[in-house]
């Protein structure tokens, strides 16, 4: 057991938490706070960290003044400096709530049924009238805090966070150094409340502080890849001022923030709590400056952690001049959903390959280049078409289709390639290196598929499947020079999709087959499509069961909106639950973008779409595109193993 009893000098704050601001029953300076026994009050304070276990309320505190060992203190309990701080603003009255400054932000915000997932951070900022002090709370816990309760015990008890553990810590700054929301700008957070003075004043002019406003603006860091590092000092109210460190990341990089940017930063060595498990970076030894991993489990008084159960990322620096703490909402995690980590199989590869899905050696970035690296000149000579429910610099995605892809050629040899996919606002052309789109896109949150074919662009097919299922077609361009790849663009089926005109009837339904363009080994293609509102069940008993009329295993994860298995032999439709496992890496439905089917049965058929079984999709045009390839309906029968699958009972 690792014991935690000791707190390092200096503190550093990995933004990728969140910030928050509090006030006093009487409106004030605000400063973090802390339980004064000797008097029974509380008492103004320069920094204090709270840590919170599992499944309950114990929590043990360490503070500027009593920093040699932890206190135990119930986290909702009156004395609890959380609940001292908070109450700064939280007992006010209306009048003088309205006098405060705060900001509030977190990717777990109250009322939200999920997490949001484009930052991690979570904290609270506030600050009153007086002294020109503001406290800044840097925390891991979702749904918090939650200003429309009555009280401080009350905002912490609609949290709902006893079940794990974690960590809250309060620094004391000055108000006027807007640092902490530069920083935060840099995490993208998610700020769920704000409020500006309501009296001009110090208070008002430090909240319009230019750093400030951008992080409540629109705006987010210009570069796919950038971050921000600095240091300040605590207000010393009352103890001596320990320095601060900061540092955030927007963005991709290609390896943990640990090794990316804080030994940079810190240049210094580092333990990061961090669990055990397939998804942990594994320790970095080999250079001069190293990161071991802390597996735990550690003890706090009678409190056992570990990080399963933990939302706290911790660090600690080894050696050196500093003795740095960091605090986090990340650690040195990395999966599939939230990356850039990706697999590849091929006519070439039989087995899963590892790839960065933008590294210059991604068959993605490969595929793409063709057109996005291209000259001017030879560009408005190609022939492209890009489809999506959720097309670039839109907002939401649009419900009147499901199907997202990539169509284009060029001049020679008659192939064109079509990239089916699953991603949202994907793909951006006016990029012109295919390694930054999924910079652009949302992408790294989710995990998601591409499949690309090649085929004689004289086929279209794949053209009349689009007209049913009512793509949104957000960009086309016809090869402006007269000749074959003009001619096959304007083929009657792809013009009709370019038009106003729709499949007639409401229960329209389209299936067609053609080939790939190899000579040697072509596969066959299926696309099946549907479109109109007036299919009572999902498509795969609907339309896709009734046309192969075969067995299939559909990815469907689990819940009250996913259809059943359907088990009616000789048709049978079982779902994968999962999670699945590729490599290293384990795929949850909820993070998954892509829904893919096999045909469990001699038929070596593996279909994708952007469709499951969803009840609330049902009337949504939707189709699949199978190809028949034995290694690949092999590899993903493996994935749908029995023991993740509601077998149907023979």
């Amino acid at each position: 057991l690792f014991t935690f009893n000791t707190i390092m000098k200096t503190l550093f704050v990995l933004f990728l938490l969140g910030i928050q601001l509090i006030v006093e029953t009487k409106i004030g300076q605000f400063v973090c706070r802390r339980h004064d026994y000797d008097k029974n009050a509380a008492t103004y304070t320069d920094w204090w960290i709270q840590y919170k276990g599992p499944d309950g309320t114990d929590s043990y505190v360490i503070t500027d003044v009593n920093n040699t060992e932890w206190h135990y203190v119930p986290v909702d309990n009156v004395t609890s400096p959380l609940i001292e701080t908070i109450d700064q603003y939280v007992t006010l009255s209306d009048a003088d709530k309205a006098e405060a400054a705060l900001v509030a932000y977190n990717s777990f915000p109250p009322y939200f049924r999920r997490p949001i997932s484009q930052s991690s951070s979570r904290g609270v900022v506030g600050w009153g009238d007086e002294s020109g002090y503001a406290f800044w709370l840097v925390h891991t816990i979702s749904k918090f805090p939650n200003f429309h309760e009555a009280n401080s015990p009350a905002v912490y008890a609609f949290a709902q966070a006893n079940e794990k553990a974690a960590m809250i810590m309060c620094l004391s700054i000055e108000y006027q150094n807007s640092m902490w929301a530069k920083v935060a700008y840099y995490e993208d957070p998610v700020v769920f409340y704000y409020r500006s003075p309501q009296t001009a004043g110090p208070t008002q002019d430090a909240f319009n502080a230019p750093e400030i406003q951008t992080l409540l603006g629109d705006s987010f860091p210009s570069l796919p890849s950038s971050y921000y590092s600095s240091s300040m000092k605590t207000a010393g109210v009352p103890s001596d001022p320990a320095n601060i460190f900061v540092a955030a990341k927007y963005g991709s990089f290609p390896r943990d923030m640990y090794m990316s940017l804080i030994i940079r930063t810190l240049k210094q060595s580092l333990r990061v709590w961090t669990g055990r498990g397939p998804h942990i970076f594994e320790s970095l030894c080999n250079t001069n400056i190293t990161i071991e991993n802390v597996y735990g489990e550690m003890m706090i008084g009678q409190s056992t952690f570990s990080a399963a159960v933990d939302t706290a990322r911790w660090s600690i620096s080894k050696v050196g001049v500093g003795k740095y703490f960091c605090l986090s909402n990340s650690g040195r995690e990395y999966k599939l959903a939230d990356g850039l980590d990706s697999f590849v199989i091929s006519d070439t590869v039989a087995q899963w390959a590892a790839v960065a899905v933008n590294a210059a050696t991604s068959p993605t970035v490969y595929t793409f280049n063709q057109y996005l690296a291209a000259k001017a000149a030879d560009k408005i000579e190609a022939a492209v078409l890009a489809y999506n429910n959720h097309p670039p610099f839109i907002r939401r995605s649009l419900k009147s289709s499901s199907s997202k892809g990539f169509i284009a050629w060029g001049a020679e040899a008659g192939k064109a390639i079509w990239v089916i996919h699953t991603m949202d606002k994907f793909v951006n052309l006016e990029l012109v290196d295919s390694t930054t789109l999924f910079n652009y896109a949302p992408l790294q949150d989710k995990a998601g598929m591409l499949m690309c074919l090649t085929f004689s662009y004289n086929l279209n097919e794949w053209a009349e499947a689009l007209l049913y299922e009512d793509a949104v077609i957000y960009f086309w361009q016809m090869p402006k020079t007269p000749g074959a790849t003009q001619t096959a663009f304007a083929a009657p089926a792809i013009q009709k999709l370019l038009s106003k005109e729709a499949p007639r009837s409401h229960f329209s339904k389209y299936t067609k087959t053609m080939t790939t363009a190899s000579q040697t080994a072509p596969v066959k293609i299926h696309t099946i499509s549907k479109f109109g509102n007036n299919f009572s069940l999902d498509m795969y008993i609907s339309l896709i069961l009734k046309i192969l009329y075969k067995p299939i295993r559909v990815w469907t994860g689990e819940g009250t909106n996913i259809q059943p298995s359907f088990c009616k032999p000789p048709l049978l439709i079982e779902n994968v639950v999962g999670p699945i496992n590729i490599g290293d890496k384990e795929i949850n439905f909820r993070q998954d973008t892509a829904r893919w089917s096999i045909v469990n049965d001699t038929l070596n058929l593996f279909c994708l779409s952007t469709v499951g079984r969803e009840k609330e999709k049902v009337d949504i045009p939707s189709g699949v595109v199978c190809i028949e390839q034995p290694t690949v309906h092999s590899l993903f029968t493996t994935l749908a193993a029995d023991s993740i699958t509601k077998i149907c009972k023979r």
